[in-house]
């Protein structure tokens, strides 16, 4: 018999620049650390089986990266938690562990969406905030798609941008938009602030780019305009 906790992690900013596969082993040291019953894949390579939703680009930091671990034998999820925080290294830690049904489905086959915050380190909030509105007012805004060795392709975000406010804050300015998350959908964070910086009254440098610092606060499942929280979906 088989049993299944869903583990919501956070990533700090010490860690933001590890790619996925990087977070991966962090993760597998972790749980092989903690002692944790977990099952593991059969054939000449086994591995653990973690199944995660969908990956977290690199440079983000996170409070919301979710991840289904499949155990040898029923464990309180309460056990796995303080199992995990203590074996975690410095910069990722586990929010919540909850048990998942052997039902359940998948977090890569449920969630859909994204909330993300960006802060920029300066005060031109009313320029981001006039940005935001002519984005919102428009049906079509179209972004340049980096693609790894094919040639870049046109796409239009606007339809897959559920929300967007502009904020001050101590030091500059919070954008925080909810966005697609996975398939043809899908909506980079980075496109959504360029989107942002081609609509400012002003012309900004591609350097400002690089100067967003971005976070992801939640994932989610976006049906019939609600929104459904992994943590609903088991």
């Amino acid at each position: 018999m088989s049993e299944r906790v869903r583990c919501q992690m956070a990533v700090g900013e010490r860690v933001r620049w590890l790619s996925h596969l990087e977070f991966l082993r962090a993760v597998f040291r972790a749980v092989r650390r903690a002692n944790i019953s977990v099952q593991y894949s059969e054939g000449y390579n086994p591995h653990p089986q973690i199944s995660f939703a969908i990956a977290r680009p690199v440079g983000l930091s996170s409070d919301a990266e979710f991840l289904d671990v499949h155990l040898r034998r029923p464990v309180p999820a309460g056990q796995v938690e303080e199992s995990l925080h203590d074996a975690m290294p410095p910069g990722l830690s586990v929010l919540r562990v909850a048990a998942v049904p052997p039902d359940a489905r998948s977090l890569n086959a449920t969630i859909n969406a994204s909330r993300y915050s960006f802060f920029l380190p300066h005060e031109a909030t009313e320029k981001w905030n006039e940005a935001a509105r002519k984005f919102l007012a428009k049906s079509n805004c179209e972004v340049e798609r980096q693609r790894w060795k094919k040639a870049n392709r046109m796409v239009n975000i606007r339809p897959h941008v559920y929300r967007l406010q502009v904020a001050a804050v101590d030091g500059g300015t919070r954008v925080d938009a909810d966005m697609a998350l996975g398939g043809e959908n899908n909506v980079r964070p980075e496109e959504m602030v360029r989107a942002l910086m081609t609509l400012m009254p002003e012309d900004t440098g591609e350097e400002l780019l690089y100067a967003v610092r971005m976070h992801r606060s939640f994932m989610y499942r976006r049906e019939d305009d609600q929104e459904i929280s992994p943590w609903d979906l088991i």
